[in-house]
């Protein structure tokens, strides 16, 4: 199940970011959409194709058990955002960093960290991973 925008806010630091109110899975999560104003408007209320991102990644859990039925972003009372997923990949850029790719059954979607995110952790491919961050970021595709 793709994102669905419900509605757009203020622009925010850029010209082309603006802040939004989304739905995933039932979930209502405030997030930073990327886009040219005038196309993001012709998204509301409309279920897109996005790639994700997160500002800031505050604390995290990795290498537990599998859980597919329970994955998904979730919006905290505080603004903050769990991101539960299923470590699908990782893509080894060097000897410092990878590229670790989460994949959000309930979604379905996949969102990418960088192992310098997570305390240059990691993580177990096929494990569950919990991420709680700030800063949803939505590029959709326009596809």
């Amino acid at each position: 199940m793709p994102i669905t925008i419900r509605s757009i806010g203020e622009q925010g630091v850029g010209l082309v970011e603006h802040s939004a109110c989304t739905e995933h899975n039932g979930n209502l999560i405030p997030a930073i959409i990327v886009g040219d104003r005038q196309r993001l408007q012709g998204l509301v209320d409309h279920s897109i194709n996005a790639e994700y991102g997160l500002g800031e990644v505050l604390a995290f859990e990795c290498n537990l058990p599998r859980d597919d039925e329970n994955s998904g972003f979730f919006a905290l009372p505080d603004g903050q955002i769990t991101i539960d997923g299923t470590v699908q990949n990782i893509l080894q850029i060097d000897s410092e960093s990878a590229v670790v790719d989460v994949y959000i059954r309930n979604g379905p979607e996949y969102i990418a960290f960088d192992t310098n995110e997570l305390r240059n952790i990691v993580p177990l491919v096929d494990h569950r991973i919990c991420i709680r961050g700030r800063g949803l970021i939505v590029y959709p595709t326009f596809t």
